[in-house]
């Protein structure tokens, strides 16, 4: 992953990522649990790649999504259509591809969430 990423966008992909989890062990909802755990592996990426601390990131109830916005307008990241992609769309060796992935279904969950 090649893009520089800010604190405040690590934070909001941890604080994402733990409401994300508690709405699906709420639900009892293993897809849910799944994008988690695929979003929780991105995140200790990019804290390695920071030299973060999960446990040293804010967490924060009430959170925005600017930063990861920015982030991906800013990188011309295109998200893919979760609705129309296929297996062969994603390349799981390469970390970009993982990170369009992942932030896809972060931004599609968000707009169908609100």
């Amino acid at each position: 992953m090649s893009f520089n990423k800010s604190l405040e966008y690590i934070e909001t992909i941890y604080n994402f990522m733990e409401t994300l989890l508690e709405k699906a062990k709420k639900l009892k909802d293993n897809k849910l649990m799944s994008i988690s755990k695929l979003i929780f592996n991105y995140l200790i990426s990019c804290c390695s790649e920071k030299n973060v601390l999960i446990r040293d990131l804010n967490k924060k109830q009430d959170f925005n999504m600017i930063s990861i916005n920015e982030y991906i307008t800013n990188n011309k990241i295109e998200l893919y259509d979760l609705l129309n992609i296929n297996f062969e769309d994603v390349n799981i060796n390469n970390s970009q591809d993982i990170e369009r992935f992942v932030l896809s279904h972060i931004i599609y969950i968000y707009e169908n969430n609100k």
